[in-house]
């Protein structure tokens, strides 16, 4: 009589293995998503917090520190006692200001490119460039243009243009009344 061995068969631990590896072809990507998605979101975080300490020195002296002066006016006068010099994927944050009257404050974003499509990029506090703040359009919103025959809002040579209104998305006048 034979002796039924204990163990998995080869079937079994094959199976287990192809489960694993669903479950990690699923977990990595959402994984770098979320991480990619948290560097943006602390890196916006210190730049408003700079914004906000740029605006109270503006209010109090009229001007804004000069591209030289920064971060030094701001450390010197005790506005605050760190700056942030880097942004959440490690480049140098930008911060130029040539006249004192307005100021620019830029993260090169995840590429660390001038321009590469994901920076971001705060003029005098508020966001004024970067991929990752422009109005998300949800495929209903187009769909919801696409039915009302809206163009892209190019004039289209009889000087009537094709007529994209002002409003879109989910909260425009025309999306509240279907």
């Amino acid at each position: 009589m034979l002796k039924k061995e204990k163990g998995f068969s080869l079937i079994e631990l094959m199976v287990v293995i192809i489960i694993l590896a669903v479950l990690t072809g699923v977990a990595v990507p959402s994984y770098l998503v979320l991480k990619s998605r948290a560097r943006k979101v602390a890196t916006e975080s210190n730049m408003n917090i700079i914004a906000s300490v740029l605006a109270l020195y503006g209010a109090e002296n009229k001007i804004y520190p000069f591209t030289a002066d920064y971060p030094d006016d701001l450390l010197t006068r005790d506005y605050i006692k760190s700056v942030p010099e880097d942004d959440s994927w490690g480049n140098a944050l930008i911060y130029v200001s040539t006249d004192g009257l307005s100021y620019i404050l830029e993260s090169y974003g995840r590429d660390g490119v001038d321009g590469g499509g994901d920076d971001i990029i705060l003029t005098e506090g508020k966001i004024t460039e970067g991929e990752a703040y422009s109005p998300e359009i949800t495929p209903e919103d187009k769909s919801l243009e696409e039915d009302a025959g809206q163009g892209d809002g190019s004039d289209d040579g009889n000087g009537k243009g094709k007529g994209k209104g002002k409003e879109k998305g989910k909260n425009s006048e025309k999306n509240k009344k279907k």
